[in-house]
């Protein structure tokens, strides 16, 4: 359950990376809330590497994700959101998370969605 996973993120002083990759329908935009959530609680966060790919993560998901980089407590340098379900949209809200003085994301890996010529353009001009 996901929940357990957010839940301990939020308590979480060491933990370094975390794959929750190919988890198909059961990782959504409801349940990457959870996890940004859980990054904005933690003041003493280390994350530095989230792996989320070919989960069902859509433009919502990413919005949420968008919103925890841009946050003093998130320490996330890699993002790996490949193979999901991320338009244009989403590629818009990580775009402009990347552009936030508080963003320390040094990678974003967003292979194999949908994010289209648009969503290329917001990346590009971050």
């Amino acid at each position: 359950d996901i929940s357990v996973v957010a839940s301990a993120l939020a308590r979480s002083t060491t933990l370094k990376v975390l794959d929750l990759s190919n988890n198909g329908d059961r990782i959504g935009d409801a349940e990457v809330k959870l996890i940004a959530d859980a990054l904005l609680s933690n003041t003493r966060c280390k994350l530095q590497e989230l792996f989320l790919m070919a989960n069902n993560i859509g433009d919502d998901g990413a919005q949420h994700l968008a919103e925890a980089l841009c946050h003093s407590n998130c320490t996330l340098q890699e993002l790996y959101l490949g193979h999901n379900n991320i338009g244009p949209g989403g590629a818009k809200y990580l775009a402009e998370a990347l552009c936030h003085s508080n963003c320390m994301l040094q990678t974003l890996i967003l292979a194999a969605n949908n994010i289209a010529d648009d969503g290329v353009k917001y990346l590009a001009e971050a």
